[in-house]
């Protein structure tokens, strides 16, 4: 009993904190990803790249917890950050639903399959592919 309580109230102070300051655009085109729909960063300009996807809007986020209360993510501590020459990005986004997770995922697996990110090391690129592509060949 004591441990549904504690879990119960600690989940009102853990609820995907994330800050939000950072607000604009970023699109991943086929030649590069836009900036605010203003500045065009090639593929070949990436030094480092990173895509962290946590849980897209109404995925259940406390299964291992088993909490009393059921949380379900809002899809917004999805954050992207990548590295140039002139300096580093890092946003956060969200993500809709599972389809477009999906999509995400399929589109940074053919950007690492095309080599996009030239400057990138081997090491790096592949774990730049999603778990679940990596986990066919098993």
């Amino acid at each position: 009993m004591v441990f549904y309580t504690i879990s119960y109230i600690y989940q009102f102070f853990d609820y995907e904190k994330i800050e939000t300051y950072d607000r604009g655009s970023i699109t991943i085109l086929e030649e590069g990803i836009l900036i605010d729909h203003k500045v065009l960063v090639q593929y070949a300009a990436i030094e480092y790249f990173s895509l962290h996807i946590d849980a897209y809007y109404e995925q259940r986020i406390n299964m291992a917890m088993r909490t009393p209360m059921e949380q379900k993510s809002l899809g917004l501590k999805n954050t992207i950050s990548f590295k140039t020459e002139t300096g580093k990005l890092t946003r956060y986004f969200k993500l809709e639903n599972k389809l477009r997770k999906e999509l995400l995922e399929q589109t940074l697996l053919n950007l690492v399959t095309t080599n996009r990110f030239s400057r990138l090391d081997a090491k790096r690129t592949i774990k730049l592919i999603p778990e679940r592509f990596r986990a066919h060949g098993r």
